[in-house]
């Protein structure tokens, strides 16, 4: 009697942790967010990497953005079983807890009071997001719906062929009154981080690009740089990846070995504004935003050799505002003090490592 009693107490207080602890923080930004997942093809691009004659270049995107200050719903489910499962490599259900605050397929903002003005005929900036290898964009939904709520349109895509699952669903955005083309930036993490690097050089669309911890290894823009302002943000290590201490390999042998850099030269000094800059006690993984959600209730399952030692209360804030900072600089002319001060604004935020003294033969 006593062990059922105990039971009964013990299950509802549990899963109301589980509850608290995975709520994704309070949005900072000015706007409610609205979230949709969307298929789109390009019927003038083949795919290169399927074996079935005639498949054209799909690709799945999730869209953040600013909604309707009244909306009402929820999140629904976090994600799909199957990428979970895949990307994580858990089960799927060790993640249903998960609630951020975004609505699904929310009404899109169409003006009100008490928000600041969208620009230009209430348009927003586009910011285009791509994740790290094999990982799925759903994981770095703590800090894409925070940008989203200040503002921005977040595109983030899932790349077939080098994400683990890509879960494809039908419907076309509405959204299109909402975006202004005339601003559009990039960033991405890891691979994703890198490819934002390369975006710059091939696109000129795209104004403003940002880069989580990737190496550069796109021969163009080690060797001529990019024009448009860029920003590399890196985890607490030196060089950017922890996991070559493991390895026992050296700083030349890598960056031979990958022809990466963490500052190259040409980027520097081609770029109208290049910056750098670190975030204390993260590991690489730890960009992914949601993972320092799930170590709250599996710390075991997501350890600091994953994630790092910062908290996600730390992490998710700083990042917020250090992605809203640099873009809100290029594609709005507003000037923040944290570019130029991070650790004063958030403490585990500093000025990136300055590598320029370092030899790239």
């Amino acid at each position: 009697m006593v062990v059922v009693l105990a039971a009964v107490l013990f299950v509802p207080w549990l899963w109301g942790w589980i509850a608290g602890s995975s709520r994704f923080p309070e949005l900072t930004g000015a706007y409610a967010v609205g979230f949709r997942r969307l298929s789109v093809s390009d019927p003038s691009r083949e795919e290169i990497f399927s074996a079935a004659e005639g498949d054209l270049r799909e690709l799945m995107v999730s869209v953040y953005y600013p909604a309707a200050a009244d909306a009402q719903g929820g999140p629904g489910r976090y994600g799909d079983a199957r990428e979970i499962r895949k990307a994580g490599g858990a089960p799927a259900f060790l993640a249903a807890p998960l609630r951020p605050r975004r609505v699904a397929d929310a009404p899109p903002f169409a003006g009100g009071a008490g928000v600041g003005k969208a620009g230009a005929g209430g348009r927003f900036p586009v910011l285009l997001f791509s994740p790290g290898m094999e990982g799925p964009v759903l994981f770095y939904a703590g800090l894409l719906e925070q940008v989203a709520s200040h503002g921005y349109i977040v595109v983030a895509v899932d790349h077939p062929y080098t994400t683990g699952v890509v879960t494809f669903a039908d419907g076309l955005a509405d959204l299109a009154p909402l975006a202004d083309l005339g601003r559009i930036g990039v960033f991405g993490h890891s691979f994703g981080g890198r490819t934002a690097a390369a975006t710059l050089k091939v696109d000129p669309r795209f104004g403003v690009g940002l880069d989580f911890d990737g190496s550069i290894v796109y021969r163009p823009v080690l060797e001529q740089g990019v024009e448009q302002p860029f920003a590399l943000v890196y985890d607490d290590f030196d060089p950017p990846y922890d996991y070559l201490a493991d390895k026992g390999d050296g700083v030349r042998a890598w960056f031979g070995r990958w022809e990466g850099r963490n500052r190259p030269p040409a980027v520097a000094e081609a770029s109208r504004d290049f910056r750098t800059y670190q975030v204390e006690g993260l590991a690489h993984e730890g960009f992914v935003t949601d993972f320092l959600i799930l170590r709250r209730i599996l710390p075991l399952l997501v350890g600091r050799d994953l994630v790092g030692t910062s908290r996600a209360e730390q992490v998710i804030p700083a990042l917020t505002d250090l992605v809203v900072a640099w873009f809100g600089l290029h594609l709005r002319g507003k000037h923040s003090d944290l570019l130029e001060d991070p650790s004063g604004v958030h403490a585990v935020l500093r000025q990136g490592i300055d590598t320029s003294e370092w030899s790239w033969d």
